[in-house]
């Protein structure tokens, strides 16, 4: 009697019923939007950045930019540094008599096609003449 040993090998079969290659969508973390100091109704650049990393490699990171809950034109993140994607949204002066509310999610693509996006930061252009009042003099200063 002869016994035959076969070996088979699957590289990258996946195992236990799941597809092969990569299931793990990109993380995004640590995501803002950095207001300057004196932003005012006239509206003006608004820094924004995220950390995104991928167990194999990110594709792609862009904005996803609402205002007043409509969503607006995307804004395409560049690599800075490590794993920090950042660009600047130039934000348009607000004409009304109300605040204008902008939110903005970063949406990121990994090369596998996987795709993941973050919660919501938000920040508001105050209305035309909406600058914050000056204080009061102190009594007593007259």
């Amino acid at each position: 009697m002869v016994t035959a040993v076969i070996a088979l090998s699957c590289a990258g079969c996946g195992g236990g019923g799941e597809p092969a290659g990569d299931a793990t969508p990109p993380t995004i973390t640590a995501v803002r939007a950095d207001v300057p100091i004196g932003f005012n109704f006239t509206g003006g650049n608004v820094a924004v950045s995220a950390s995104v990393t991928d167990n194999v490699a990110v594709a792609s990171v862009r904005t996803r930019v609402f205002k007043d809950g409509t969503e607006l034109s995307p804004l395409g993140l560049t690599l800075k540094s490590g794993s920090t994607y950042g660009g600047v949204y130039a934000v348009p002066g607000n004409a009304t008599a109300k605040a204008q509310t902008y939110s903005v999610r970063v949406w990121a693509q990994d090369t596998s096609g996987k795709t993941a996006e973050s919660s919501s930061v938000s920040f508001s252009v105050p209305p035309a003449g909406g600058e914050i009042p000056p204080l009061p003099p102190a009594p007593g200063s007259r």
